[in-house]
């Protein structure tokens, strides 16, 4: 009784997330729209912005600048990157379902692709989610199809992932799970999309403070020395 109420009580909180995956698309939709908005009119707009931060800012516009420069180069790295890597991903899913007849291919391999946009854990929704639909076909083409997504994500993982994606945003491991842990408690899937970027640029931003550092007590050991 006690392992039917845990499983009764594992699958309403999966349907509970199911039920906020569209406002989820939906916001996630308005947010790429207004990204197509914004890069339209880049150059004026950062004109502008340049223009406020030397008025307002002062001698705090280089640190502006800087903070900025590296978030813009985390985020866009993170982004092309691993998007190129769901649509690999999400492209052989496709070839093999195909080979395989397994149902659903196409909606499955596009959900697996998108869900890889999220590092780490990101494909395990989607193959629990494509799990799902096939049960509703045949059980033993759902473990199957598990079996499959497994090879296909060893195969994925250890060749083409480190050559597409590698260090593209300079943030190790363990910490990439600890910013996806933590934007996925604070802002569900869309926290723990721009988790890992924003959690890179503080990485980045302390490794230069602390080389700096470094470097300035050196510089000030000699100094005395000499």
């Amino acid at each position: 009784a006690q392992l039917l109420q845990q499983i009764m009580n594992g699958l309403t909180s999966f349907l509970t997330s199911l039920t906020s995956l569209p406002s989820t698309l939906i916001n996630l939709f308005i947010s790429i729209v207004f990204s197509c908005y914004v890069l339209a009119g880049k150059e004026k707009l950062g004109n502008q912005v340049n223009r406020l931060v030397e008025v307002y800012l002062g001698r705090f516009g280089k640190t502006f600048h800087y903070v900025v420069g590296i978030l813009n180069n985390r985020f866009r790295n993170f982004f092309v990157y691993q998007s190129l890597e769901a649509c690999i991903l999400g492209t052989l899913c496709y070839i093999g379902m195909r080979i395989f007849d397994f149902p659903y291919a196409a909606t499955i391999s596009i959900l697996i692709g998108f869900s890889a946009m999220i590092p780490v854990v990101g494909a395990y929704i989607g193959v629990t989610i494509g799990t799902i639909l096939i049960m509703t076909h045949s059980v033993t083409l759902a473990l199957l199809f598990i079996a499959y997504v497994v090879i296909l994500q060893q195969f994925e993982g250890n060749l083409i992932y480190p050559y597409v994606v590698g260090g593209s945003t300079g943030l190790p491991g363990i910490w990439v799970i600890f910013a996806i842990t933590i934007g996925s408690a604070l802002g569900g899937i869309l926290g723990m999309l721009v988790s890992v970027p924003v959690a890179a640029t503080l990485y980045q931003i302390v490794k230069d403070n602390v080389v700096k550092r470094e470097q300035d007590k050196t510089a000030k050991s000699l100094e005395t020395k000499y």
